[in-house]
């Protein structure tokens, strides 16, 4: 039997149900609706047909330009917007083209177009609505729309998330996580595992090489007394394993299966040679960075750099704790793990280079200072000299009027 052959994704053809959307898209980027008929010509439309618009709805240029769209969207062979992209080129509007090519033509964009009868009107929750808004995939104004439409996606969440991942297609992978994680099929917990499978998923999901606390969670949960001795006899091994295994033969390794957002991310650079360190200095980084919350974090890979990067995850709402920990043990962060860098989320906690350039910046202004003061330092001595002349002066004069004042009150 024949396989059948796959539907066509790309690029997107337009219908007449994009008609609104290809408006507002044209307002968003200011198209000029004066230029309607040009436009038309240029879309390939008969001039007796755009002659009958202009007739029909003369003095309202709005409906003139929606009339030609509609036209365009059902005569056109296969519309597109790299198709209206061209026209808008050919009229002499090429910043409006660009901006259409790089947000609707773009790869990332088209693939959430695709899929956008499903997501659009999508309801999600309050935290992944809030979510969307702190990874950059929509702006402030839309979450307030979003959240007054019942947190579903309106047609300009869509638009703003369209152009968000064009702009960086790491947002697309960001707003599918975000997605999956509404309908809790990425958030697996003990409470809803409804089977071994279920229990295991979480497990794999939330322990990696140095954190096993999930699975002392999953033994305490259910009670499985039987289980201590082998979770004992890990931790053991786990201990052995931390105090042998170097850092250079984790490089590049996938050291857990959880995804983290950008907000979620925990990144940081030390000055480390990997050859020289070994796993259980991760572990006391962590202790020692983020005290009694280390064990909520997640060791994802470490990579080799000019030092060595270590990426690490965390639940979002321990982000704002996670950096004061951080910014209150800074001082044993770079005394104690030569800290170069460490980003938190979306905040960039510290950074020695540009600490460093501060410092420099303080030390010439000091040093300036001083220079000047050292300039000045003469001419005050020379003041003082003076003053110290005039008072040495003044002294005999104020004896002898004291004397002359005695012998006046004498007679």
């Amino acid at each position: 039997m024949a396989s059948s052959k796959p539907a066509r994704m790309f690029p997107i053809i337009l219908d007449i149900s994009k008609l609104n959307e290809i408006v507002q898209i044209l307002k968003q980027y200011r198209f000029p609706e004066a230029k309607w008929f040009e436009f038309g010509v240029n879309l390939g439309l008969l001039y007796p047909e755009l002659e009958a618009i202009d007739v029909n709805h003369r003095g309202n240029i709005s409906r003139c330009l929606m009339e030609c769209l509609s036209k365009w969207l059902s005569k056109a062979h296969h519309p597109t917007w790299q198709t209206l992209a061209s026209a808008l080129k050919k009229i002499e509007l090429k910043t409006v083209a660009e901006k259409i090519e790089k947000t609707m033509v773009d790869t990332a964009s088209q693939l959430l177009q695709y899929y956008s009868s499903k997501i659009s009107g999508a309801t999600l929750s309050e935290e992944s609505v809030d979510l969307l808004h702190t990874e950059g995939l929509i702006s402030e104004e839309t979450l307030r729309e979003v959240k007054s439409c019942g947190y579903t996606l309106t047609d300009d969440a869509m638009r703003g998330i369209y152009t968000a991942v064009a702009y960086d297609h790491n947002k697309l992978k960001s707003f599918a996580s975000i997605l999956l994680r509404s309908t809790g099929t990425a958030s697996p917990n003990l409470t809803s595992a409804a089977s071994v499978k279920d229990v295991m998923k979480v497990v794999k999901t939330k322990c990696n090489v140095i954190n096993i606390a999930p699975v002392k969670e999953v033994v305490s949960f259910y009670s499985i007394t039987e289980a201590n001795p082998l979770i004992s006899d890990y931790s053991t091994t786990l201990d052995e394993l931390c105090h042998k295994l170097k850092l250079q033969f984790l490089l590049d390794k996938k050291l857990s299966m959880s995804d983290f957002l950008i907000c979620e991310t925990i990144e940081f650079v030390l000055d480390w040679d990997p050859a020289e360190h070994l796993l259980n200095d991760i572990r006391r980084l962590m202790e020692k960075v983020f005290k009694g919350l280390s064990r909520r974090i997640i060791v994802k890979s470490m990579h080799k750099g000019n030092s060595i990067i270590i990426i690490c995850g965390a639940p979002t709402h321990l982000m704002n704790a996670l950096q004061l920990r951080a910014r209150d043990n800074l001082t044993v962060l770079q005394e104690e793990f030569a800290l170069m860098q460490l980003k938190i989320g979306h905040c960039k906690v510290y950074d020695r280079t540009i600490r460093n350039k501060e410092l420099k910046i303080v030390a010439e202004e000091i040093e300036m200072h001083e220079g000047e003061l050292i300039k000045i330092n003469p001419c005050l001595n020379d003041k003082e000299s003076l003053l110290d002349d005039q008072v040495a002066q003044l002294i005999p004069l104020k004896q002898k009027q004291g004397k002359d004042i005695t012998l006046h009150y004498n007679h």
